[in-house]
């Protein structure tokens, strides 16, 4: 697909907002905090044992870690999410630390900057994702009746076109956490059961429909790129800003890379913070208002509102 993947080298923070402004609410955007990062799942990266078959241990760990969180939550959390709902389960457990196959996103491309440039002590990226690009591949599976219900949809709301697409998204990925299937592609998708930080971060995820393969390849394929058009970490084809938004007009591409100059951080973040976007209001609770006084450590004062912190 020509044009499916492009770059971009952000100028200046206003530029940004001008793109922003011209994206249609079915982008997803990733935050990271260095440019050179590639797109993979925190299972992904876990060290591998060269004992046993990768997939198969892959595979058998993510049920693994499933289950024992299952047997285990209820002894430390009062509210849990239904027990068929094994991609609830699964978000949950990634909220709490554990390593899964799940890929964060978030639909407000502020959200995304912000965590593009939080932590970043170089040039950052982030990642913008154009969900009408995304092959359909399990959705049409499920809705052809090829899945077998696994959640609280019950088969009469499926089959009388009741199972909306994010309920279909819940299905397919609940079937598919249920058995050891190697589909290839990446299925967009929110659980059911949001935690807070979820919420207020409008977060979601992209669901790698296997393990044979690494997130990227799954993504090229639901995207239809070739693989070898993205490679380490992704090599787009560098465009400005004017022939981006022309781009957007045509209704492509389907994923654009922006690289976050280090030196527009403080820049961003001030900005970030001027619409309440901090690590406060994106983690509620004590431990986020700390997290958001670490913007003090880098030289970073308020001179419009006196005595305020962040």
């Amino acid at each position: 697909m020509d044009d499916a993947y492009v770059e971009w080298k952000m100028k200046s923070w206003e530029d940004a907002v001008r793109l922003a402004s011209q994206l249609p609410e079915n982008w997803i955007f990733r935050g990271q905090s260095s440019h050179d990062w590639r797109l993979t799942t925190s299972l992904e990266r876990c060290p591998k044992t060269p004992l046993l078959h990768e997939n198969m241990v892959k595979w058998q760990s993510e049920r693994a870690m499933l289950e024992a969180f299952k047997s285990h939550a209820h002894l430390l959390l009062d509210r849990l999410p239904p027990s068929m709902e094994d991609l609830d389960w699964l978000a949950l457990l990634q909220h709490h630390g554990g390593v899964t196959r799940l890929l964060d996103f978030t639909r407000s491309f502020y959200v995304g900057a912000f965590f593009a440039v939080e932590g970043a002590g170089r040039d950052s990226a982030l990642w913008a994702i154009d969900q009408r690009h995304i092959r359909r591949s399990p959705m049409e599976r499920c809705e052809e009746g090829h899945l077998e219900s696994q959640s609280e949809e019950s088969p009469e709301e499926i089959s009388e076109g009741k199972c909306d697409r994010s309920m279909q998204a819940r299905l397919v990925t609940n079937q598919l956490l249920a058995s050891d299937s190697e589909s290839i592609g990446v299925v967009p998708v929110a659980p059911r059961f949001h935690n807070e930080r979820l919420a207020v971060q409008q977060g979601l995820f992209l669901f790698p429909c296997g393990h044979a393969v690494g997130f990227e390849h799954h993504l090229c394929d639901s995207l239809g790129l070739e693989v070898h058009e993205f490679p380490d970490g992704g090599k787009g084809v560098s465009r400005n800003l004017g022939e981006i938004l022309e781009m957007l007009r045509q209704k492509k591409p389907a994923i654009i890379k922006i690289r976050v100059p280090s030196d527009l951080r403080l820049k961003i973040l001030h900005d970030l913070r001027r619409m309440n976007v901090t690590a406060a209001s994106l983690f509620p609770g004590l431990d986020g208002y700390a997290r958001s006084l670490n913007f003090l450590a880098s030289g970073y004062r308020l001179i419009d509102q006196p005595g305020a912190l962040i």
